[in-house]
């Protein structure tokens, strides 16, 4: 139409004709695409939503800086041009005002919607990459470290009791020796520290002094439990580049789940979004930009199943050790071992109805014991519900018409030392019982980041049975540690508080020690007839036995079919001990602890003892 008032050639009309259709479609796309960002803030359109904002890259956007025209078109173009457009259109795509801008790839993009991401962006600052050079202990040879190894995760800036920390997994900062984090967009590394570590549900707290960190960072908002099938972003540092990187799925299943960590079962959120290594610590966002959990581990035999911590474990943690100045007390039990009672004639011999929940109570942990004998639980028990929650006969509860969950978690949102209201059947009686929570720890401990305890006495060497050692396995430990330890892990029960597992871990060689390879990683029972009932007492048994005139010491050691026997010579015992000693290198027969443990004795026996 222009051509036709003015005169030109045809190659010009030719040239403005497809230049002005250019601009045109690029003022539709920047329409669609703020109308997509309006209706991302619209819970009704998830799938639409999710689409516009997968496909940005918040990391990779660079300050932008207006131009006159697309770049796209080759050359500048006056914004006269483009308003004549939208005038011949007769409609107005952009927002009143809002110049066309191009980042530094050269994208174009309006103001409206580069507002419409600042929010985006702003969360996307409070998520961090995190390097780590730790140094694992080594419990296959516990007088020396691993060599060193580097690391990377993610995490995420949180406000505790106003102060802002670092939310991330404990297996990201676990046996640290320098941690460094550096914010989204930044080249420079910060320093951080651990407030507190917890390695049974795979979280820790970070600090930074340095106050130039927290510049331009806001802390994220924990939000709560997303229902099934609702969508979600995680957003973190996996392997296979340097920069934020998003990934969206949504929630397929909420349920307890094992730990790989620690192999407790707590509450978890299964996700069909990618989670990979480098991911283990960052957030979870739900639509509206809040926290719904920290990723921590993967499924690898499957593909885009990840796991995801959900808030009511992160809440029951930031509590935990934030209200006992940085130490964790952990997550309670009811010290019971329940059974399903789904049976119908075992439903009957309970005087349970045929259709109706309840679980037996087959047994009560030795330490379960509470000083009022009217509120412990007792074999034959069947507890009905937990604080108002009706128990099913599979020991599940209702969440919702399509969701239910382990009564155990019920459990595990009190603190030690709580109470939960039962309803239980007992003799035919139904009671209401106040039964105490009480922290319970595992006859095999959990992870721990201190050097391992170890003695050696003639060529060999004793430990205490611990996850560390069992993780020198490998990621496969479970398969492929002796199955004699593996059960003492899954169903091994303390009978006393301070009770341990000591093991013949390693034989030395020497001509002393011959025939005794065989009989490592057991299990010590009895040194000379006395029950060994952990660490220490050992450690003090063994050295009484060495000061005595006998000049054996006897180590009863259990094994399938029988229990085994090893016998040391006191006398050759020092000669083989200088002789390994020098050999492998060990700088001293004893671990620290144990040389602590003498200097007490030192001190409570005076220097006429020592």
């Amino acid at each position: 139409r222009r051509g036709l008032s003015q005169p030109a050639t045809m190659a010009e009309s030719c040239s403005r004709l497809l230049r002005r259709t250019a601009i045109m479609l690029l003022l539709i796309a920047g329409g669609v695409q703020s109308a997509a960002h309006g209706l991302a803030r619209q819970p009704a359109v998830r799938g639409l939503a999710r689409q516009s904002e997968v496909c940005r890259l918040a990391s990779l956007r660079a300050p932008l800086r207006p131009r006159t025209a697309p770049c796209c078109l080759g050359r500048a173009r006056d914004e006269v041009e483009v308003a004549e457009v939208e005038a011949e259109a007769g409609v107005s795509l952009r927002t009143s005002g809002a110049p066309i801008l191009t980042d530094f790839y050269g994208r174009s993009r309006s103001t409206a919607t580069e507002e419409l991401d600042a929010e985006e962006d702003s969360r996307h600052r409070s998520v961090v990459k995190i390097f780590t050079v730790s140094v694992r202990p080594n419990y296959e040879l516990p007088w020396q470290s691993h060599p060193p190894e580097s690391s990377t995760g993610s995490g995420l800036v949180i406000c505790e009791q106003g102060k802002n920390m670092i939310l991330t997994n404990a297996h990201v900062v676990a046996d640290a020796t320098l941690i460094e984090v550096r914010k989204s967009g930044s080249a420079r590394r910060f320093v951080a520290r651990a407030y507190a570590v917890a390695h049974e549900c795979d979280l820790a707290l970070l600090e930074i002094d340095d106050p130039d960190f927290w510049k331009r960072i806001s802390p994220l908002e924990l939000g709560d439990v997303p229902h099934l099938r609702d969508a979600v972003d995680v957003v973190g540092y996996p392997e296979g580049g340097d920069s934020l990187c998003v990934t969206s799925g949504v929630v397929s299943r909420i349920e307890l789940q094992t730990y790989e960590h620690s192999g407790q079962n707590l509450l978890s959120l299964q996700i069909d979004a990618a989670i990979n290594p480098g991911n283990s610590g960052g957030p979870a966002f739900d639509r509206s930009g809040r926290v719904v959990g920290v990723a921590f581990q993967n499924a690898p035999e499957s593909q885009s199943i990840g796991f995801v911590i959900p808030t009511p474990v992160i809440r029951h943690f930031l509590r935990d050790v934030t209200s006992n100045n940085g130490k964790y007390t952990g997550f309670p039990s009811i010290g019971v071992v329940c059974q399903h009672t789904e049976n119908p004639q075992l439903r009957e011999r309970l005087g349970l109805p045929k259709q109706g929940g309840g679980i037996l109570v087959r047994g009560v942990h030795p330490l379960a014991a509470d000083v009022s004998v009217l509120n412990r639980l007792q074999p034959d028990d069947t507890i009905l519900s937990i604080e108002g929650v009706e128990i099913a006969s599979d020991g599940t509860c209702e969440v919702s018409a399509q969701e239910r969950v382990s009564f155990a978690h019920l459990v595990h949102m009190k603190f030690p030392g709580e109470t939960c209201a039962m309803r239980v059947l007992r003799g035919g009686k139904e009671l209401l019982l106040q039964v105490a929570t009480l922290r319970i720890e595992r006859l095999v401990p959990d992870v721990a980041e201190s050097s391992p305890a170890y003695f050696i006495y003639g060529g060999v060497v004793f430990m205490p049975l611990t996850m560390g050692f069992l993780h020198e396995y490998g990621e496969d430990w479970y398969e492929d540690a002796p199955r004699e330890l593996t059960a003492l892990w899954e169903y091994g029960q303390l009978s006393e508080a301070d009770e341990q597992i000591v093991l013949l871990s390693r034989v030395l060689a020497a001509k002393e020690t011959v025939g005794y390879v065989m009989l490592s990683e057991k299990r010590v029972l009895a040194v000379d007839g006395e029950r060994v009932r952990n660490f220490k007492q050992f450690f003090l048994k063994m050295r009484e036995a060495a000061s005595s005139e006998n000049k054996f010491v006897e180590l009863t050691l259990e094994s399938p079919g029988g229990n085994a026997v090893i016998v040391l010579k006191h006398e050759s015992a020092r000669r083989v001990d200088e002789m390994v000693q020098r050999t492998y290198r060990i700088p001293q027969l004893i671990s620290d602890d144990l040389l602590e443990v003498l200097g007490e004795l030192e001190v409570a026996s005076g220097p006429a003892h020592k």
